[in-house]
């Protein structure tokens, strides 16, 4: 979780608070803003602070609203095919008549 911390306070900078001084990016709690989230999840329509020295916007950024769609529905897909997957194997490895049945019930519930 540590190498994290930086990334997510960086993102929540606009680029020229972060040229200015990188060390201190916890004192200055007051020059935190969502500009970066915003631009990004508005495919680039919201430009807001960030574009004090970038008048440009790639075009990854505009296309981003429908690849988080399109990679937020096959997450959703896979889920929920894990789900009936591992429903029915569990409900096979607990009612059938399987070697090692109670083997692994017994691991899996220990007597109270």
């Amino acid at each position: 979780m540590a190498p994290l911390v930086p990334v997510v306070l960086g993102s929540l900078h606009t680029e020229k608070s972060l040229q200015q001084d990188v060390r201190s990016l916890l004192m200055r709690p007051g020059d935190f803003t969502a500009a970066n989230y915003r631009l990004i999840l508005s495919g680039g329509a919201a430009r807001g602070p960030i574009f004090e020295q970038v008048s440009y916007l790639p075009k990854s950024v505009e296309r981003f609203p429908t690849a988080f769609l399109n990679s937020t529905m096959v997450g959703v897909a896979v889920t929920a095919a894990t789900l009936v997957v591992a429903g029915l194997s569990a409900y096979a490895i607990a009612r059938l008549g399987l070697p090692g049945r109670r083997c692994c019930s017994r691991r899996a519930w220990p007597a109270g």
